[in-house]
């Protein structure tokens, strides 16, 4: 709700800005709407929330603990590898669905008026399931995408958003973040699953 309030907030000084300036992109002064889409909410990772990576093992996609969990003096003992044993860890298949539901909102909305950009703020396993269903990979493309921190990803559809596939312009750019930048070199393992994804 904060997040939704603050976009409000920028949106409104943008339209007062660009009204002030003699006019606005969208032709009017009024600010950007801004909607929150319930199925862009973060995968649930269930008691793994904030957990290391390096504590949770990939499993054919789908995200489950690791064995060497339970021995760790880092956290709590953490269940076994298998995924129907992780409490109120989401379903991948019902995470992939809700998605793809948010994905064809968004179409629809940047398909509106005869194409407009549409932004998007989401969590890292969010912006990858976009991503995904953009490029027609599956769920299975889900640990193939790194997303970090307040990076930024462009979609862009030339023939409209309804009409042709999208074209990935820009993907996790997060040069405008400064000092603050995420290094390419990074690993994986140092990020914390639910917050960073957890593919």
């Amino acid at each position: 709700a904060q997040l939704v309030a603050q976009l409000q907030v920028e949106a409104s000084r943008l339209a007062a800005a660009a009204a002030a300036a003699g006019g606005s992109s969208s032709g009017s002064s009024k600010p950007p709407r801004v909607l929150v889409v319930p199925e862009l909410r973060n995968l649930d990772v269930g008691i793994l929330e904030g957990q290391p990576l390096r504590l949770v093992a990939d499993r054919g996609g789908l995200p489950a603990v690791a064995a060497i969990a339970a021995a760790s003096a880092a956290g709590p003992a953490l269940p076994s590898d298998d995924p129907a044993n992780v409490p109120g860890l989401e379903d991948l298949g019902e995470f992939w669905a809700r998605t793809g539901a948010a994905w064809n909102k968004l179409l629809d909305a940047a398909s509106g008026q005869g194409g407009r950009n549409v932004v998007v703020v989401c969590h890292a396993a969010t912006a990858a399931a976009l991503v995904s269903h953009c490029l027609a990979l599956g769920p299975e493309g889900l640990p193939l995408l790194r997303f970090d921190a307040a990076g930024v990803s462009i979609i862009d559809f030339p023939e409209g958003a309804r009409a042709g596939a999208g074209v990935v312009r820009c993907l996790n750019y997060t040069a405008h973040l400064g000092r603050w930048a995420v290094p390419i070199t990074r690993d994986d393992l140092d990020n914390v699953c639910g917050i960073d994804g957890c593919f």
